[in-house]
């Protein structure tokens, strides 16, 4: 899921010999756009962060406070943190990755999904309980509550992440984009399970195509169960915001973002933000590592497309190819 107007990313690549030797981006992403609440109270940058991160408006806001406050994320916070998330791995599976194929959206079910994820954030609590038995009921219906054996689910599935899932396993795609272990990269939380169940597929493909979309289908699969540990928690009350230095983590989709600021005499002083997309789309990030030395071919556009959209940038990504110097 990408936030149109927050900015682009465009990957260029050039190929000599058969082999992506160049791996080039640009982007327009707003830098250091925490400078913005720079000098105004504490309350004011809180009210103006949904409208500076529109994509993970719950995720900032959450960080901030936690900063803020000199704490960890609250229940209630993580409540609408998943909830946010329910919408933007929706987002991805039933309308971006089908795009991927060709194939048209899943628009009803993802509208459905995203009313259910808004009662979530914010309806009260028996609206909240029938929300998420809606989303459970339409994960379920729409086969994407994955299990740990994605090849066996791809296989029986009709979905379309199934089908994206069976493009890959059958186009030798598995392993495309691959990293190095030791290379940092950001992706959405797994649990135990989800967890072995990735180091199982990077044993045997690499930490590639694969790998990128199972994890987004476990985490996916997994919200359910974390909304429901979450579910009754409400907001309480808070001190006012100290002066001194604060540091706030929270989840989305793609990874944990982090919010470091300062605060003097009741003023923000210093405000950073690190999003997922900054690690991800490094110059020296899996992004554009995972595509060096790729096989050139008439779709290596469409398989540097699929290995960015496994990463998931929070702002629409496109791929150019370059011809050889000598062509």
């Amino acid at each position: 899921m990408s936030a149109p107007g927050a900015g682009a990313i465009t990957v260029t690549l050039g190929v000599e010999e058969g082999r992506v030797t160049t791996a080039r981006l640009v982007s327009s992403r707003p830098a250091a756009i925490g400078a913005v609440l720079v000098g105004r109270r504490p309350a004011e940058a809180l009210a103006i962060l949904p409208r500076l991160f529109a994509l993970c408006g719950e995720a900032h806001a959450a960080a901030a406070r936690a900063a803020l406050h000199r704490r960890r994320v609250t229940p209630a916070e993580q409540r609408r943190v998943l909830a946010e998330m329910l919408d933007s791995h929706g987002w991805n599976v039933l309308l971006a990755w089908p795009a991927l194929l060709g194939e048209p959206p899943r628009r009803e079910a993802l509208l459905a999904l995203r009313r259910a994820a808004a009662v979530l954030r914010g309806g009260d609590l028996p609206a909240r309980r029938g929300a998420l038995r809606e989303a459970e009921a339409l994960l379920a219906a729409e086969g994407l509550l994955v299990p740990p054996g994605i090849e066996a689910w791809a296989a029986a599935t009709t979905a379309p992440a199934a089908r994206l899932v069976r493009a890959v396993l059958d186009g030798g795609l598995a392993g495309f984009g691959a990293t190095p272990p030791d290379l940092a990269e950001a992706g959405p939380a797994l649990d135990a399970a989800g967890a072995d169940a990735l180091a199982a597929i990077v044993a045997r493909h690499g930490h590639g195509l694969l790998a990128r979309l199972a994890r987004r289908l476990w985490a996916l699969a997994a919200l359910p169960r974390r909304l429901a540990a979450v579910l009754e928690a409400e907001d309480a009350a808070e001190p006012d915001v100290p002066d001194g230095d604060g540091e706030g983590s929270a989840e989305t989709a793609r990874g944990r973002l982090r919010h470091r600021l300062r605060i003097e005499g009741g003023t923000v002083r210093d405000w950073q933000v690190t999003a997922p997309t900054d690690l991800n789309f490094h110059p020296d990030g899996p992004a554009l590592r995972g595509l060096l030395g790729a096989a050139a071919g008439p779709d290596l556009a469409a398989r540097a497309a699929w290995h960015l959209a496994a990463l998931d940038p929070c702002v629409p990504a496109t791929v150019r190819v370059e011809a050889p110097a000598h062509a």
